[in-house]
């Protein structure tokens, strides 16, 4: 197997630091590919994206198809937008074949938006230019449409899913119950492919010393699948501060910080908000936590996607050498990740989180973080996602006597 062979497409354009989550984890996810990528094709999609951040640090060629961002469109329809982009792709098509094959590209690995045109983007240019197609998912279509409010996306999401997925050569999925669901709904033998965390592993901090309150930290959106526990953290916080003994403090780590934001939380007492921090800043700031909040609901509405979601919070925090307290159902995705690697601090119950605060002082400490960096590393580092990846794909082409030939994986 060529080590340069795969045509990377990521329909997020993979921005390193300063974006979406979902354009994030499209950053490390083709970083992680980099030492086997002989092409990388993305787009800006967006007018807030700039160009130079698209791709950066990637040691890998570049090509950006012309979408039709100047016209944005999201707004208006998405699926025209989808369906205008799908246009302009096809266009280009010849030109980025004849790229991808002069670099010697023999599949393609999608990294798949949460529309269905992004789907039928990579199986254009797999069938035009011969190319088996793989494709990851982030998030379910149709749980995803369902939660914004949109039943008709929804409906034209199922159908497409069904339509599209067994057509690609193999279907990656960021979690165990997203590969499930897929299999059971549509009978795809999807396959995991964990959250790449890019930081290798992370020191012990110590926990802050003095006589402030106990920070828990907690980074990104408050609502939709986190507003339920983080009103049951609050209030468990408020409950606290009003006995004699330790206060505590809820640390809100958020892109921005617009008016109100914070009403469906009762007001802002025992709550403190930072705003716009870069990557960096982040991971100092969940460092100076006591401990870090990774919840997921316990609303029924929810549990689909609660189930086939992966929280990319939790990269942050396992980096950033402190305590997580996880909080979620036995079916959430990140509670059921934790607690098969044999961790403490998840608590699966409703109403659990006293008994997560509780136990916080008798984990804390660099035995927890090491159980953490090897976490990272046996399922989430840059190398072991990538090695499951080429493994794979040694044993599809391995030849018919059944043996797996040998693989050299790049330095």
């Amino acid at each position: 197997m060529d080590p340069k062979n795969v045509l990377v497409m990521s329909c997020y354009p993979p921005v390193k630091d300063r974006a979406t989550a979902t354009y994030s984890v499209a950053w490390s996810l083709a970083k992680a590919l980099e030492p086997v990528t002989g092409l990388l094709l993305t787009r800006r999609m967006h007018r807030w994206v700039e160009p130079e951040r698209i791709a950066s640090d990637i040691a890998a060629p570049v090509r950006k198809f012309k979408d039709a961002w100047r016209v944005g469109l999201m707004g208006f329809s998405e699926d025209l937008r989808g369906l205008v982009d799908t246009f302009l792709l096809a266009v280009q098509a010849p030109s980025l074949i004849r790229e991808a094959r002069e670099r010697g590209c023999e599949r393609i690995f999608m990294i798949g938006t949460n529309h269905w045109c992004a789907l039928s983007m990579a199986l254009l240019i797999g069938k035009l230019g011969g190319l088996p197609a793989d494709l990851y998912l982030m998030d379910d279509l149709e749980a995803s449409a369902r939660m914004q409010g949109k039943p008709l996306k929804a409906r034209v999401a199922r159908r497409m899913e069904r339509w599209l997925l067994p057509r690609f050569r193999q279907v990656w999925t960021i979690c165990d119950g997203y590969a499930e669901h897929l299999r059971e709904k549509y009978g795809v033998p999807a396959i995991t492919l964990p959250l790449v965390i890019r930081q290798a592993s992370a020191e012990y901090r110590e926990a802050p010393g003095g006589d402030g309150p106990v920070i828990i930290g907690y980074s990104g959106g408050v609502h939709g699948l986190y507003e339920e526990p983080l009103k049951a953290l609050v209030a468990e916080i408020r409950r606290r501060n009003r006995q004699p003994g330790l206060a505590y403090r809820l640390r809100l780590f958020v892109p921005s910080a617009p008016p109100g934001f914070l009403d469906f939380l009762g007001g802002d007492d025992a709550i403190e908000v930072v705003a716009g921090l870069d990557n960096a800043g982040l991971l100092a700031g969940l460092g100076d936590s006591h401990a870090n909040f990774l919840p997921y609901s316990f609303e029924e509405k929810y549990r689909l996607m609660v189930s086939t979601a992966f929280s990319c919070k939790s990269a942050e925090y396992l980096a950033c050498g402190r305590p997580i307290l996880v909080y979620g159902p036995p079916h959430a995705s990140v509670p059921r990740h934790f607690r098969a690697a044999g961790l403490p601090l998840v608590e699966t119950a409703a109403g659990g989180i006293p008994a997560l605060l509780d136990a916080l002082a008798a984990h804390d400490g660099p035995a927890l973080i090491a159980a953490y960096n090897a976490l990272v590393r046996d399922f989430h580092a840059p190398a072991s996602v990538r090695d499951r990846l080429l493994r794979h794909w040694a044993a599809e082409t391995a030849p018919e006597t059944g043996s797996i030939r040998r693989l050299e994986l790049p330095s």
